[in-house]
């Protein structure tokens, strides 16, 4: 990934990764120490999962309304390492599930999705091509999170980015 690639949309997230790295020191994440090291540094209960889905609702009725019937093509990068854990990985199954269904609020949505799944490797699950109609897309991209596994291995981001860039 070069410096060009950081105004494309699928990249900020890599923008904001660097961002803490060389403004605010962090290390960018590459493994269970490293991760556990992110957490400590924003301090106690910063990698609280639960407070974050206590907040997903009230997030994403702001994001409806801000967003509007807009047209989006968002990529969601999902961590299926080893220090995510098995209910982890489902709590994310679970958030994914609902962001279909924010995102795809209905038969007119024009919004794309795309998943990536990575640990050792990455996988795309969902590409934007995927989509044929909003009932028909939206029952297999649901049964197609509900279907993928944990990979419980280690954790190389740098292979979903890299895929993201190729979607």
């Amino acid at each position: 990934v070069e410096f060009q690639h950081l105004n494309k949309p699928n990249i900020s997230m890599l923008a904001y990764l660097i961002y803490l790295q060389t403004e605010v020191g962090l290390p960018v994440p590459g493994g269970e120490s490293a991760q556990h090291a992110i957490c400590d540094s924003l301090g106690p209960g910063s990698c609280n999962t639960t407070e974050f889905s206590q907040h997903l609702e009230e997030t994403t009725i702001k994001t409806r309304k801000d967003c509007g019937s807009d047209t989006h093509d968002i990529i969601f990068i999902v961590d299926s390492s080893g220090s995510v854990g098995a209910d982890g990985f489902d709590k994310i199954k679970v958030f994914l599930k609902k962001m279909v269904d924010y995102i795809w609020l209905d038969a007119d949505t024009t919004s794309r999705i795309a998943i990536i799944v990575f640990s050792e490797d990455s996988s795309t699950i969902w590409n934007f091509g995927d989509f044929i109609d909003y009932a028909t897309s939206r029952a297999a991209l649901l049964q197609t999170i509900d279907n993928s596994a944990w990979m419980a291995a280690g954790t190389h981001t740098e292979k979903a980015l890299d895929a993201a860039l190729s979607i």
